[in-house]
């Protein structure tokens, strides 16, 4: 019995790696979707959302079964809760992903303004720290779960100054103020999908150190940064 759960632990973590490089791809389409202006990776993100989907409740009905039958403690517990945790994390950032990407449809000059304003330094920044988080879990390397969480804040220093530069060009250019909000706001998007990243890290770190570790006290109801930021200065 115990090899047949050990087993089943293993076809787990096997999905979950399998989901999470598939998401990593859909992260990547959708940066070169707002980048590129290119409604052929948005396509792409759309149709494999439906497999996304199903593997996602494949990875949650298995780890409940396997709760619910063994009863597990100790590490086989907590490899078991990871696992929920970084399904839904996952999830989450594809769901996120199709937003970022879905900024095209309602701009019509989106990749001039994103090169203009290098977007790409955001999106980058972004890519490496959702990196990060994978790698740690696929490989389970604790040090690199440690790293996700401060390498946020390299996210926000980018986007903040997009921010900043879009605003003032704004005042002089009122013309693309209807692109540049849109893309704010999918730059809003990317900030929550190294949220989730972190969120991953975190669960990598309760698996290995057994105990929960809060990245942020902030309240779910509060902006982003970027979105403060932006009103904050839009009010100026």
């Amino acid at each position: 019995m115990h090899k047949f759960f050990e087993d089943n632990l293993e076809k787990l973590r096997a999905r979950l790696i399998r989901l999470a490089s598939l998401v990593e791809e859909q992260v990547d389409f959708s940066f070169r979707s707002l980048l590129e202006d290119n409604k052929n990776y948005l396509g792409i993100i759309t149709e494999r959302t439906s497999k996304v989907d199903k593997l996602s409740q494949k990875i949650e009905k298995q780890c409940q079964r396997l709760l619910a039958l063994h009863q597990p403690v100790a590490s086989d517990l907590r490899f078991l809760l990871a696992m929920l945790k970084i399904n839904i994390e996952l999830k989450y950032i594809h769901e996120v992903s199709l937003h970022v990407a879905s900024v095209i449809l309602q701009t019509d000059n989106c990749k001039e303004v994103c090169t203009t304003f290098e977007v790409s330094r955001l999106t980058n920044t972004a890519s490496k720290i959702i990196k990060i988080a994978l790698d740690s879990f696929v490989n389970g390397d604790l040090e690199l779960a440690h790293h996700v969480q401060p390498s946020n804040a390299n996210v926000r220093t980018a986007g903040r100054d997009i921010v900043v530069a879009m605003i003032k060009e704004m005042k002089i250019n009122p013309e693309i103020i209807d692109t540049c909000t849109k893309i704010i706001l999918g730059m809003q998007s990317i900030e929550r999908l190294t949220e989730h990243a972190i969120n991953i890290g975190e669960g990598v770190i309760f698996l290995h150190e057994s105990h929960n570790i809060r990245s942020s006290e902030t309240d779910e109801k509060e902006e982003t940064a970027l979105g403060n930021m932006f009103f904050f200065e839009d009010a100026e």
